[in-house]
């Protein structure tokens, strides 16, 4: 059987999709055009992720950016003729989309757009946006969403049936780190190891800036210490807080800011810890819940990140409200490990996802594509 030529043009190559994009290849024929040659926010190894990577791919980097956004890029019509796709994938309601979209006023291949919004953002969304992604709707042939409730939102606001539009949540295999995790005796942050031995351990992992919160968790953290815990919060990443969020810690021996750690290394760290903890003011999905779950850690997810419908309260996690005071998160903190037997296999470093990866690459696709 001839497979379906299908390009996906996306903005950078991170761990978190290469999976999906191996999936995908083995169902179709796949090219992947990547616009930079690294996220914009987060720098990864790219050689590494390239090198796991099964499809074909290229990168065009160079045109016109305007700070994070991506206007134009140089040989992208050349690169879609030269494929001959049916179906292309772009990336967001942006400028490549719309390009895309003209360039298809003949309907030469079918257009899907991946979007990262959830309810948050749809809901908080201007007109300007809802008319611009109604005007793109009219255009393109489908939609995948990272969730079933945007799913349902935008079916609801935009007048779309449910047919035109795919789910696929922002998630990696159930058993993609478990049997790889690094050794003890390979670490390079051995030090940083030795300052947890023995110890609970609480993990944020994430960039350093203000949507994600980082501050409140700290002094939830400080509220669950003065009444007893006995833990250390583990803090992985990089970014602009760094010096203030440095200074906030200085005097406490049990939060430990420990820069960027990537690969299996960084998995070495989901697997020891006790809890991860997502606080953040918005997200569009957050892949570190998936990324902890997969290693056996339970979670605390803010209400206001698409990856809260990958917990399932009292077995691999609970939910939370980042917007509330401080001893809100405190008080889950501390009940979190006065009843942790409760929550799914954790120390055994089993996965705690509720659905596997499979039944939810089932869904990418848009329904009336298949």
């Amino acid at each position: 059987m001839i497979k379906r030529r299908v390009l996906i043009i996306h903005t950078a190559l991170a761990p978190y999709r290469i999976d999906i994009f191996n999936y995908l290849d083995k169902i179709f024929e796949l090219h992947i055009i990547f616009l930079r040659d690294n996220l914009y926010s987060f720098k990864f190894d790219q050689r590494e992720l390239t090198s796991r990577l099964d499809s074909s791919f290229e990168f065009l980097t160079k045109g016109i950016n305007i700070n994070s956004s991506i206007i134009y890029r140089k040989n992208l019509f050349y690169s879609i003729k030269k494929f001959k796709p049916d179906i292309v994938y772009t990336h967001e309601f942006a400028a490549v989309s719309f390009y895309v979209v003209l360039n298809n006023l003949n309907k030469n291949y079918k257009h899907v757009i991946w979007t990262a919004d959830n309810v948050l953002m749809l809901k908080k969304s201007n007109y300007f946006n809802y008319l611009r992604k109604k005007i793109f709707l009219k255009f393109v042939d489908g939609l995948t969403v990272y969730t079933d409730d945007v799913k349902k939102i935008i079916e609801k606001k935009f007048h779309i049936s449910s047919e035109s539009i795919g789910v696929f949540p922002n998630i990696q295999k159930e058993n993609s780190y478990t049997n790889k995790t690094s050794s003890i005796k390979n670490l390079t942050s051995i030090n940083l190891y030795k300052k947890l031995e023995n110890y609970k351990v609480i993990l944020f992992v994430g960039r350093l800036v203000k949507v994600k919160n980082i501050s409140f968790l700290i002094n939830s953290f400080i509220s669950a210490q003065n009444k007893g815990l006995k833990a250390k919060l583990l803090i992985i990443g990089d970014g602009p807080l760094k010096v203030e969020l440095t200074s906030m810690v200085e005097n406490n021996q049990n939060i430990i800011l420990a820069g960027p750690i990537q690969g299996m290394e960084l998995k070495f760290y989901y697997n020891i810890s006790d809890l991860t903890v997502l606080p953040s003011l918005y997200e569009p999905f957050g892949a570190v819940v998936n990324e902890s779950l997969i290693c056996g850690t339970p979670v605390l997810c803010s209400v206001n990140a698409g990856a809260k419908t990958l917990i399932k309260s009292g077995f691999n996690g609970e939910l939370f409200n980042p917007n509330s005071n401080i001893e809100v998160l405190s008080d889950l903190i501390i009940c979190f490990f006065k009843n942790i037997n409760k929550y799914g296999t954790g120390y055994n470093n089993e996965s705690l996802v509720i659905k596997s990866f499979n039944s939810y690459a089932d869904q990418w696709l848009p329904k009336k594509l298949k």
